[in-house]
């Protein structure tokens, strides 16, 4: 089965707000997600609309139809960069940015 495969790294969110977003969208089609994210709620709701679009209208670019058995789309995790902020007395505080990794896979 031929597939291609889409991916979108170290994305500046967290693996736990993006994965909520793409169990919520798991049972619908590629337009719906994106006509649903395109309200822009928060935002994963733009990070995914960005991806899905660029993703859509490469395929449409490289097969001149867009026709695809089905779909997968999962994150999971990437690097995470620590902040760490003084404060008094010698005592310190250590402020988490975490990243993740966007994937799609199209069977053709």
């Amino acid at each position: 089965m031929k597939f291609l495969k889409f991916s979108l790294k170290k994305v500046n969110i967290s693996l736990k707000k993006i994965k909520r977003k793409i169990s919520y969208f798991k049972k619908k089609t590629i337009q719906e997600i994106i006509n649903e994210t395109s309200i822009f709620y928060d935002k994963s709701d733009f990070i995914l609309n960005k991806f899905l679009k660029s993703v859509y209208f490469d395929v449409n670019i490289k097969l001149n139809k867009f026709n695809f058995k089905k779909f997968e789309l999962f994150a999971n995790k990437s690097k995470t960069l620590k902040k760490i902020i003084f404060r008094a007395k010698g005592k310190t505080n250590i402020i988490k940015k975490r990243f993740c990794n966007l994937f799609m896979i199209l069977y053709i």
